[in-house]
């Protein structure tokens, strides 16, 4: 089952991860599986795909799917008619 998380509870679950990885010199994944543990089960490749997101987002990494904001935007942008749509089909 799906389940939304708030990006506070994201950025606090990346920053507990950044911390882990620096203090005990671990991997990520590791990281990523003590942290979704202590906050009731996260998985680990959710918490990974939020690092990669947060990653595209602070511009640190570039893939197709583009940033956060800008996939907003997009969707936006897709739902709105055109002028030139409204004029030809509203003659």
């Amino acid at each position: 089952m799906s389940q939304n998380y708030s990006s506070e509870f994201k950025a606090r679950a990346l920053e507990l991860i950044e911390e882990r990885v620096r203090a005990e010199q671990c991997s990520g994944w590791v990281a990523y599986t003590a942290v979704g543990e202590a906050h009731g089960g996260i998985s680990p490749r959710t918490q990974r795909n939020w690092w990669k997101q947060d990653r595209i987002d602070h511009g640190e990494a570039l893939v197709p799917g583009g940033s956060t904001t800008m996939r907003a935007r997009l969707s936006e942008l897709s739902q709105a008619p055109c002028a030139w749509q409204y004029n030809l089909y509203h003659q």
